[in-house]
Formats: C-alpha cells, sequence, structure tokens
C-alpha cells in the first residue's frame, strides 16, 4: 500500500509538472508578439492561437490545481483524462486536416530551444501519450483502493 501510494503521489506530482511548463510556455507564448498569434487556429477558426493557447493554459491551470489540490484520486484521474482527451482529439483533428505546420502545443518553447518541427512532434507526441497512460493508471488505481477506503469507514 506504501509503494502504491509512492507511486501515485509521483504520477500526479510528474503530471502537475509537466502541465505547469506547457501552460507556462504557452501564457508566455501568447501574451509575446507574433504574426502567427493573431492566425484563426487551424480546428477552431472563430479563435486566434492566441485565444486558444490562452484558452488551453487557463484549462492547464485548473488541471494542475485539481492535481494538487483536490481530494479525490478519481476525480484528479478523470480531470487528467478529460484533458489529455481532448489533446489527443486535438492532435488527431489536426492530422485529418493535413496540417503541417507547427504544433503550438507548448507554446514557442520548441522554438525557442532550437528544436526542429518534426522532432518537437515526436516529444510533443510522446508527453501525449505518457500523459494519457499516467491518467489511466491513475484512474485503475482509484478504483481499486478507494472501494477498500469506502469498506473500512462503513464498516467502522
Amino acid at each position: 500500500m506504501k509503494k502504491q501510494k509512492i507511486l501515485v503521489t509521483l504520477i500526479i506530482y510528474l503530471n502537475a509538472v509537466v502541465l505547469s511548463i506547457s501552460a507556462i510556455a504557452k501564457a508566455i507564448s501568447a501574451s509575446s508578439e507574433g504574426a502567427l498569434l493573431a492566425v484563426s487556429d487551424p480546428l477552431f477558426a472563430a479563435l486566434t492561437n492566441r485565444q486558444v493557447m490562452l484558452g488551453v493554459a487557463l484549462l492547464e491551470g485548473i488541471c494542475i490545481a485539481c492535481l494538487l489540490i483536490g481530494k479525490s484520486l478519481r476525480i484528479k484521474a478523470l480531470m487528467l483524462m478529460w484533458l489529455t482527451s481532448a489533446f489527443a482529439l486535438y492532435k488527431i483533428g489536426l492530422h485529418l486536416i493535413d496540417f503541417r505546420g507547427y504544433c503550438a502545443c507548448l507554446g514557442n518553447l520548441f522554438h525557442w530551444a532550437g528544436i526542429s518541427t518534426e522532432m518537437a512532434s515526436r516529444i510533443s507526441l510522446w508527453l501525449l501519450i505518457s500523459l494519457i497512460t499516467s491518467s489511466c493508471m491513475l484512474l485503475i488505481i482509484s478504483f481499486t483502493l478507494e472501494p477498500k477506503k469506502l469498506e473500512l469507514a462503513v464498516s467502522q
């Protein structure tokens, strides 16, 4: 049980760190000047890239708060799964419209670091798979842990 708690804590904090880096990079990118920020988002044509970045950074901030101060492991897992599913659907949408541009999933962080578009795509896909996998792990653990807690509370 102690090892499981350490694993859960590690997963939660690692995800919070990844989402924090992502949210901060998006917020800084969106507040900077750049012609691409004023262009319509490829999937949400009614919104500019800047608006989408700021909106997603806000959603990431809400998820981070849930991960760090939330009480229910199941809620944390579901929140993380919801957000990462939205990221995955966005990425699938870009693929379906054959988008060949730069994915701003981490703001301009890859551009600032001098990372190629191809490498940035690989890294962002790896991060997305990691987030999805860890949210699934948290959800599975929550279904194995929380019923036991409920049994103990009811029996006392």
